[in-house]
């Protein structure tokens, strides 16, 4: 309901019927524009109304935060980069069924153990292993950052500490992916605009539901 508080959880939990009710509700207000197989209609105005808020040059719906996630992370490695790293406690590593490496064919590389993010040392650390570190070269291609974190109970990476990590990737060529499935709370708890943390990403996965 819109008048309903939640002070736990993600957002309001409606059941089924609830979720029905309002798209046909939508649909008889015309407030819902068919689409054929993703493009065009409601959902071609709600991938370019994030991309706006986003500050990015376009948006893409997925049915899931997981596809989500792992296309933002595919999207900036190849064979020659295969590695992605991110933080130990995210929900890329530890709640996507090792989505990383089964579905993607890529290395995961978790650091940081026990806080919200690794450091930007840590980051450097990995990149530079990834190149000279091995006997074989296997490279970096994807750096992860999430914030909120839910299994440190919504601790927030701070704008600096995302500043100094993302520029050790930019600075390295590497790709800087934000899952930012909390975003808009993040924002709401710190005063930054969203825009302000999605500049330093090059992919942004936002939630619709919370």
């Amino acid at each position: 309901p819109a008048t309903a508080v939640v002070f736990s959880g993600d957002g309001v939990s409606l059941s089924a019927a609830q979720i029905g009710a309002q798209i046909t509700a939508l649909a008889a207000a015309g407030s819902i524009e068919s689409d054929a197989y993703s493009i065009g209609g409601s959902v071609a105005a709600l991938e370019a109304a994030a991309a706006a808020m986003l500050g990015k040059e376009a948006g893409l719906w997925m049915p899931t935060g997981t596809m989500a996630n792992l296309l933002g992370v595919y999207a900036h490695c190849d064979k020659a980069a295969p590695r992605v790293v991110l933080p130990q406690e995210s929900h890329i590593y530890h709640d996507t069924g090792d989505g990383v490496s089964r579905l993607l064919s890529l290395t995961p590389v978790p650091l940081g153990a026990g806080k919200p993010c690794y450091s930007a040392a840590e980051a450097r650390a990995a990149i530079e292993d990834g190149r000279v570190g091995g006997r074989v070269k296997s490279s970096v291609g994807a750096l992860v950052v999430e914030s909120h974190v839910r299994r440190r109970q919504g601790e927030i990476v701070s704008l600096e500490d995302m500043r100094e990590i993302t520029a050790v990737a930019r600075a390295a060529g590497v790709g800087c992916h934000l899952d930012g499935a909390r975003l808009h709370m993040m924002a709401n708890n710190t005063g930054i605009d969203v825009k302000d943390y999605a500049s330093l990403f090059d992919t942004v996965y936002l939630d619709c539901h919370k």
